[in-house]
């Protein structure tokens, strides 16, 4: 699908231009998750890193699960999971509604809080106001149900499942 080295950038590209590369490419391609316990034979997977977490480093056990192929953030990347075709998209994540539009129907989102200083704690990043935008953003791209994925911490894990569990009701999201 792609040689090391070569890579798209989402300027300019859109979400039906790269499902139509991903067709063509990987004619057998069944469905597309960003969730790799989600991945079923055939599926691409998506891999870019998130706020808790980052999905690339779940590309083996997509891979494992059968993914056909990959499309994977380069940012901050180096691809080593051998000849499977793959294509770097500088941007990957911006691309949700497209994607959704294009074939990619569910979407798992970690969470463990949202108080503000717990959450850059965890993450060693201020980024939960883009984790709520990226849920948002989902669930209006029709990719529902939003799961919410939360571990709770033992000690403020009480206090944080009601916030959480409010939170995903008041918007719909599972949890």
């Amino acid at each position: 699908m792609t040689h090391p080295g070569m890579q798209m950038t989402n300027d300019g590209l859109t979400a039906n231009a790269l499902a139509a590369r991903l067709r063509e490419q990987v004619p057998s391609a069944r469905g597309m998750t960003a969730d790799s316990r989600q991945v079923k034979a055939g599926d691409v997977f998506l891999a870019y890193p998130g706020a808790a977490h980052d999905g690339r480093a779940h590309i083996p056990a997509a891979i494992a699960a059968g993914a056909a192929a990959v499309v994977w953030e380069p940012e901050g990347h180096v691809w080593q999971a051998g000849d499977l075709p793959h294509l770097p998209v500088t941007g990957l994540k911006t691309l949700a509604a497209g994607l959704a539009a294009a074939g990619l129907d569910r979407v798992n989102v970690s969470l463990d809080t949202l108080d503000r200083e717990h959450f850059a704690a965890i993450t060693r990043r201020d980024r939960l106001d883009e984790v709520l935008d990226g849920l948002a953003a989902a669930a209006a791209a029709g990719l529902g149900p939003v799961k919410v994925n939360a571990v709770l911490d033992p000690v403020t894990g009480p206090g944080d499942a009601v916030q959480l569990l409010r939170f995903c009701l008041d918007h719909g999201y599972q949890l």
